[in-house]
C-alpha cells in the first residue's frame, strides 16, 4: 500500500473513531506516525475530530 492510500485510510479511520484500525495502519511505523498531511499531523486530525481515545493513543505510541 502506498503512502497516499495509507494516509487516506488513517484519516478515514480517525474520522470514524476506529482506534483499532488507526493502530493497525500505523503499526509502530514512525514515518507514518509523523506524516504531515494537508490537515496537519494525525494528532491534529484526531483532536480536531474530537477523537480523544485516538489522541491518547497517538501520544503514547
Amino acid at each position: 500500500m502506498d503512502k497516499m492510500q495509507i494516509s487516506k485510510e488513517i484519516r478515514s479511520a480517525i474520522k470514524s473513531g476506529n482506534l483499532e484500525k488507526v493502530v493497525e495502519l500505523i503499526d509502530g511505523n514512525v514515518e507514518v506516525l509523523n506524516m504531515i498531511t494537508p490537515f496537519g499531523t494525525w494528532l491534529h486530525v484526531a483532536a480536531s475530530r474530537g477523537q480523544l481515545d485516538i489522541v491518547k493513543k497517538l501520544i503514547l505510541v
